[in-house]
This record gives structure tokens, sequence and C-alpha cells, in this order.
């Protein structure tokens, strides 16, 4: 398995916010929840991985 891990893009959010919702088990409004966020999230301080393409984890770190 070769996994590409980068920040998301803007377009990708979507899915990195459906994958962090399931595996919290939730099942929000992910475009909602993704139109929230632009405004305030800094993409640079994300990191997704994905496995052929297919968005498989993420992280986000905060800033100070």
């Amino acid at each position: 398995m070769n996994l590409e891990i980068r920040p998301v893009r803007d377009d990708e959010l979507p899915a990195y916010i459906e994958t962090i919702s399931t595996a919290f088990l939730e099942r929000p409004d992910v475009d909602k929840v993704a139109a929230d966020v632009r405004t305030t999230w800094d993409l640079q301080r994300t990191l997704a991985a994905f496995d052929a393409g297919r968005l498989v984890g993420t992280f986000r770190g905060f800033g100070t």
C-alpha cells in the first residue's frame, strides 16, 4: 500500500469531513460543515492520507 499524505485541498474538504465523521460515528451534513469551517480552518494545518485517490485518514493541527 502506497499512501499519499498531503494537506487537504478546498475541493476535498467535504470528503475530509466525511472521513472524520465516520471515525466518530457521526453523520452530519458534510457540505454544510465544510462550508462552515472553510472560513476558519487553515487547510495547511491539515493532513490527509489517500489510498489510490480515496481519502482514508485525517489529521488537523490547531494554531496557538
